[in-house]
């Protein structure tokens, strides 16, 4: 898990490097949507975690399809405004554009966001409950399907 945790460091460092005022943007565009927010630095890990399992490929098996939390979502929104640098992001970490899916039926949105916090515990351990719904409160999915290359 600690090489996870690298990566996830190292595209942190990536992102803010070509993007200095990502941080502050997501501040504004968030705050107008949730009433409380946890601390942006840990929306972007989260959502860089959701990407790396979204973009990580094992040999020989198709690319599985995710689906974020309702934060990590609009987290997500952010980053492919930037057109130019999530290409590039993509390109460069995961060898192909991870493209966003929006809509989907609530149903396989739910499964899909069972199957997505699954992956991450496994890739990352323990959730944060700020930003990933527990099994109690399993309806704040993304209002976005999933992802795929």
């Amino acid at each position: 898990m600690m090489r996870n945790e690298q990566v996830i460091s190292q595209q942190m460092t990536w992102w803010l490097e070509r993007e200095p005022s990502l941080l502050n943007k997501l501040i504004r565009d968030l705050q107008e949507r949730f009433d409380s927010l946890p601390v942006t630095d840990l929306l972007m890990r989260e959502c860089l975690k959701f990407l790396f399992i979204a973009g990580t490929v094992e040999q020989d098996k198709p690319r599985e399809k995710f689906t974020p939390s309702l934060i990590v979502d609009e987290v997500w929104h952010c980053l492919i405004l930037h057109t130019q640098s999530y290409a590039l992001f993509c390109q460069q970490f995961y060898g192909d554009f991870i493209h966003h899916h929006p809509g989907g039926d609530e149903q396989d949105n739910l499964r899909q966001l069972q199957k997505t916090m699954y992956a991450l515990q496994q890739q990352f351990g323990p959730l944060d409950s700020t930003v990933w719904p527990t099994d109690a409160v399993l309806d704040i999915t993304g209002q976005c399907s999933s992802c795929d290359t």
